[in-house]
């Protein structure tokens, strides 16, 4: 009887699983070239976009509205959060973020405080 019921547990944990991974993803890239400014405090990275990013964000929250969104940085994963919203003209906030987009990030943001022009 114990057995059973385990076994149950088991396919009921199966099937909730690959409903779970079953939900659409809307996956977007920000490349370099999209950001205006980066800032650093700690743990936490702060995005200034241009206006070409924010009207892109803007539009992909409008059509997917409560759908997840993965937003990667330069090909580095950034964020993974629902969009419950609209996209403001506002930032985008990262927390600890990992090592590798810390670094492509911190280039980045000497890049754009040394006034290079072609961003």
């Amino acid at each position: 009887m114990r057995s059973l019921f385990l076994s149950v547990l088991l396919a009921l944990a199966a099937v909730i699983a690959s409903a779970a991974q079953a939900e659409p993803v809307v996956r977007v890239n920000l490349a370099s070239e999209e950001i205006s400014a980066v800032a650093m405090d700690g743990h936490q990275v702060w995005l200034r976009l241009r206006p070409t990013a924010v009207s892109r964000l803007q539009a992909i929250a409008q059509q997917h509205q409560g759908e997840l969104l993965e937003l990667t940085v330069a090909g580095h994963q950034a964020l993974k959060f629902r969009i419950n919203e609209p996209v403001g003209p506002v930032g985008i906030q990262i927390n600890d973020p990992d090592p590798v987009l810390r670094q492509e990030l911190l280039a980045l943001q000497h890049q754009l405080l040394q006034g290079d022009g072609s961003r």
